[in-house]
């Protein structure tokens, strides 16, 4: 093991200390045994029930249109937040929606030429946020889209269903509220509910830029996005796994790819009925989510997904064509995998949300025999010291690790060459960072 070819002392004082316990898990425990496997399809059922919510359908008034369901997330939120002790603070996010392309259903027509009246057409995300009790600075957010789509991306007047895409998705984000919002974590939680996805990413977009000016500091992002099917069009199922993306720029350890084993660790700890499938890659082949403008700006993002999609459930009108159902209904969801995703998103947050901050400005040098390793104290208030983590530049995970003690720079008798390094911080109660790892 890695700990037994740890030669030499640290510069910046002696390995030593004693090394904390495993993370408490308690706590933990008890969050994942309340994510409801009911609630998350009341909320798919309600959200499927308001017809369309396609971005431009109706917003103001009535039980159909994206207006409906957004009045509705609002509405849910509000009712958790009142369990929260005030912790928990719920908005409505707007911005300018670009003007639609005119659909073939002719629905849109009308919107577009209010738009050119000087009407405004408008959306927006629905935004919880879960205050930390000690770090609230450090923020982490996790999202679904809750509008939906027909076959024509601009089609209001088709239903659209949209039960996988993204229904599933937002009834995680929405039990996470639910369960989290009496939890006294360290940091910060975002729930992120968010509209204009299947136009282009808009919600999130907005969403991601609001917060880089407002210089918020988002250590983690995770959107879940078609994440309640176990079946895809192949007949492929495998209730067991969930596809995490992460994408890496530059080099294999960028801060994406820490948080994806970061999450991959957390489902193996704690929920090891489904197993992370990390994918090395943004997103599906040609497609996008609304990871995407968080990662573009430099915070760590994810997605997760299914293991294998349906395509005759995505973005296609409701019919049937020789022999074949089409079209993203409910009878499609499968709640007790949703439940098991909704349970991988809470062990990843919570554990993220408890730890101390990540140490920052990693750096090595060394040769085939020396590694010097060297890094920024984190700040956290308990933090105890740290970790020193090693896997082979094969690897897809860290395979090693050692107690570093309080010491923010280690010299080991150790290949730098064939091998790659990284740090995470521990506080006191034994929760861990995601790993930091220098830039290539």
């Amino acid at each position: 093991m890695f700990v037994r070819h740890v030669l030499s002392a640290l510069i910046s004082g002696a390995l030593g200390g004693q090394e904390p316990a495993s993370e408490p898990a308690g706590d933990l425990r008890e969050a994942l045994t309340a994510i409801s496997e009911s609630e998350l399809r009341a909320t798919v059922e309600a959200l499927v029930a308001c017809g369309t919510r396609n971005t431009y359908s109706e917003t103001e008034e009535g039980p159909r249109g994206v207006g409906a369901a957004r009045r509705w997330l609002k509405a849910r939120l509000d009712a958790v937040a009142a369990t929260s002790g005030g912790r928990l603070l719920v908005e409505e996010q707007w911005f300018d929606l670009p003007g639609p392309r005119r659909g073939r259903r002719g629905g849109v027509a009308g919107l577009a030429d209010a738009a050119a009246g000087g009407a405004a057409l408008r959306g927006a995300n629905v935004i919880a946020t879960l205050r930390g009790t000690r770090e609230p600075e450090r923020i982490y957010v996790v999202g679904g889209h809750y509008d939906s789509r027909a076959s024509d991306t601009y089609d209001v007047a088709s239903d659209a269903p949209g039960a996988n895409d993204d229904a599933s998705g937002t009834a995680v984000v929405l039990e996470l509220a639910r369960v989290l919002a009496a939890v006294p974590l360290d940091a910060t939680v975002v729930f992120a509910c968010y509209t204009g996805e299947e136009q282009g990413l808009l919600g999130s977009i907005h969403h991601a830029q609001l917060l880089a000016e407002q210089k918020a500091q988002v250590a983690g992002m995770i959107t879940n996005d078609i994440v309640g099917n176990s079946r895809g069009d192949d007949g492929q199922s495998e209730p067991g796994f969930l596809r995490v993306f992460s994408r890496s720029t530059p080099g294999s350890d960028a801060p994406s790819r820490q948080w994806a084993r970061f999450a991959a660790e957390a489902m193996r700890l704690h929920v090891p009925e489904l197993a992370p499938r990390l994918v090395f890659r943004l997103d599906r082949l040609g497609r996008g989510g609304d990871h995407r403008p968080f990662d573009e700006r430099g915070v760590p993002a994810l997605r997760f997904s299914e293991p294998h999609e349906a395509y005759t459930r995505q973005h296609q009108d409701l019919r049937e064509e020789g022999g074949v159902r089409y079209g993203d209904v409910l009878e499609g969801v499968d709640f007790a995998y949703l439940q098991r995703v909704a349970r991988a998103n809470l062990a990843t947050l919570f554990r993220a949300a408890q730890a101390p901050a990540s140490p920052r400005e990693v750096r090595v040098r060394g040769s085939g025999i020396t590694v010097d390793l060297r890094w920024e104290a984190a700040t956290s208030a308990d933090l105890v010291g740290y970790e020193v983590m090693r896997r082979a530049t094969t690897a897809p995970d860290w395979e090693e690790r050692v107690w570093s003690g309080p010491a923010t720079r280690v010299e080991l008798a150790l290949s730098a060459d064939d091998y790659l390094y990284g740090v995470r911080a521990v506080d006191r109660d034994g929760w861990r960072s995601p790993v930091a790892a220098p830039r290539d």
